[in-house]
């Protein structure tokens, strides 16, 4: 009986993560794509097209990912790293936001843990395929 290392159950686990907090992500501008066109871009309100247009493109991106992440899984690394890119940077936009219920009584910016984990898990997945490409060897010792 052929067993995995820990290292590669490790690794397939944080990629079905990605893969489904990518799925999430898609599903979450989907939703509020059909049910309401309207988005805060960089503390700017986005209403009608432009929201539209805002919403579809970062989901779209997120299908992207996903379609790329199982079609090629190979090539983990680069896409993590663009899942990196597009969770920071859709998830830091409420950083941005005018909005009173983003903010502390000091003014400070609220960071939800949910939103942490969604930049924390392509992390954790880039640094253990970094990892695991060094400590792999190249014939007997």
């Amino acid at each position: 009986m052929n067993k995995k290392p820990v290292r590669e159950t490790l690794m397939a686990a944080l990629c079905a993560y990605l893969v489904f907090f990518l799925f999430l992500s898609a599903l979450k501008f989907s939703f509020v794509f059909v049910i309401n066109w309207e988005a805060w871009f960089f503390g700017i309100k986005l209403d009608g097209w432009p929201a539209g247009l805002y919403l579809s493109a970062t989901a779209l991106a997120a299908v992207l990912l996903v379609v790329l992440f199982l079609k090629y899984p190979h090539r983990s690394f680069a896409i993590s790293a663009a899942s990196v890119a597009y969770f920071t940077f859709v998830y830091i936009l409420p950083v941005f936001s005018p909005q009173k219920n983003l903010r502390s009584d000091l003014g400070w910016s609220i960071f939800w843990a949910g939103l942490v984990l969604y930049i924390i898990i392509p992390l954790a997945v880039l640094g253990i395929h970094a990892i695991l490409g060094r400590t792999k060897t190249g014939g007997s010792v």
